[in-house]
């Protein structure tokens, strides 16, 4: 493995950069990595871990996480401060997404965040509960991949039974082309990603998301704020 250091792109993104194999303009790798898989993750928490950190803290923890149990970092997204998708009345999540490289498969992957998850105290009691980490597994390689048993109809609120197993994976995602809490980050760390199925870019998923979800990066000057751009400025999607 080369050695690299750390840099931060205009847009505050996060890249380790190697002194061989650059990274153009911190996203894509120009020297590929033979056995290795481009995999995009999904890091949220809105309550606060087993250990007392803060959802920001936790989520800063989890990447480290990742990196000391193999996972190379690639990219790290700006982190934004969003409300809940369905909003159940709970807190605002923090949320980011993470680029890294790995010889595991979908399948190892998910359940290493899932083994990541526990160890910051989390627990699965009903869906889209308030939690202390939520690593989603977004993309692997553009691989479109269907679970080998059909997933249980999402109800929201319904009660989870967790036996301590990760399930088999979807990719990509089924749910991120409707979340402005992924597509933005996504769109950080991956200008140019396309979804794998649809072909779309996520650029043009992120102007053709549903109405009523807020998303804006934390410590940004807001859309009221001198010299708000639309990139730092509050997203509200569009319908």
């Amino acid at each position: 493995m080369t050695a690299g250091s750390i840099t931060t792109s205009r847009g505050g993104c996060a890249y380790l950069i190697r002194h061989r194999g650059r990274l153009q303009d911190g996203t894509h790798q120009i020297m590929a990595q033979i056995g290795r898989r481009q995999t995009f993750i999904a890091v949220g928490a809105n309550l606060a871990d087993a250990y007392g950190r803060t959802p920001a803290d936790a989520c800063k923890a989890a990447v480290a996480r990742m990196a000391a149990l193999g996972l190379e970092i690639v990219g790290v997204s700006r982190w934004y401060e969003t409300a809940p998708v369905p909003d159940l009345g709970g807190p605002w999540y923090v949320n980011g997404v993470v680029h890294v490289t790995t010889a595991l498969d979908p399948v190892q992957v998910l359940d290493l965040l899932h083994r990541i998850e526990a160890e910051f105290g989390r627990v699965r009691r009903r869906r889209w509960e308030a939690r202390p980490l939520d690593l989603d597994l977004l993309d692997q390689d553009g691989v479109v991949r269907a679970p080998a048993v059909a997933p249980t109809p999402i109800v929201v609120g319904a009660a989870v039974v967790d036996d301590g197993r990760a399930p088999d994976p979807e990719l990509p995602h089924p749910r991120l082309a409707a979340r402005g809490f992924v597509l933005l980050p996504l769109a950080d760390v991956a200008p140019d990603w396309r979804h794998p199925v649809t072909g779309e870019s996520v650029a043009s998923l992120i102007a053709a998301l549903p109405p009523g979800q807020m998303v804006r990066p934390i410590g940004e000057v807001g859309a009221a704020g001198a010299g708000a751009t639309a990139a730092s400025a509050p997203h509200r999607a569009q319908g």
